[in-house]
C-alpha cells in the first residue's frame, strides 16, 4: 500500500510517470529492509539479488492492486468517469 500511495502522490502533484515511481519506491523499500532491519549481513552477494527480486514482487502487486482498484471505482450518480480522469486517485498504470 505505500508503494501505491507514494506513487499515486507523485503523480497528483509533481505528474511523474506512476510506474517509475512506483518502481523506485519499491526498490527503496526493498534496500532499507535489507540494510535497516537486517544490518548484521554476511553474504550480501547473494542477499542484494534476494532485494531486487522482492522490489519486483513488491511493484508487480502494487501495480495489480492500484489497477484493480481503479477498474473497478463506483460510479456516481450516474456518470461514469473515464480513464484518463484527473480528479481520480486511482488511475490506471498501465494503459
Amino acid at each position: 500500500m505505500c508503494v501505491v500511495a507514494f506513487a499515486n502522490t507523485a503523480y497528483k502533484v509533481f505528474r511523474v510517470d506512476s510506474l517509475r515511481s512506483a518502481f523506485i519506491a519499491s526498490l527503496i523499500l526493498s534496500f532499507v529492509q535489507l540494510f535497516v532491519l537486517e544490518p548484521d549481513i554476511g553474504d550480501l552477494w547473494i542477499e542484494v539479488p534476494i532485494a531486487l527480486f522482492n522490489a519486483c514482487i513488491l511493484f508487480c502487486t502494487a501495480t495489480g492492486m492500484n489497477d484493480l482498484v481503479a477498474i473497478r471505482q463506483p460510479t456516481r450518480r450516474g456518470f461514469t468517469p473515464t480513464a484518463d480522469s484527473s480528479s481520480r486517485w486511482f488511475h490506471r498504470w498501465l494503459r
